[in-house]
């Protein structure tokens, strides 16, 4: 026999959490898609909701504020 046969394989760690992906990275944010843009403001308050809240990347939750700013003075 081998002696290579008793050695541990590697494998991936089965508990290690996959990475987060940002849901808007794909899509561009425009000051006019109002639809999009309410997902993101408090219903309630009318502020918009944090990152720890939407789960978005800082280039994205800042495009985001821009749109959303931008969209309530046009």
């Amino acid at each position: 026999q081998h002696v290579h046969d008793d050695m541990p394989q590697e494998m991936e760690n089965p508990y290690k959490e996959p990475p987060k992906k940002c849901i808007l990275c794909e899509v561009t944010v425009d000051y006019k898609n109002t639809q999009l843009l309410s997902q993101f403001i408090s219903p309630h308050t009318g502020r918009i909701y944090g990152r720890h809240i939407t789960g978005l990347c800082g280039r994205k939750q800042k495009a985001i504020s821009k749109a959303i700013k931008r969209a309530h003075i046009m």
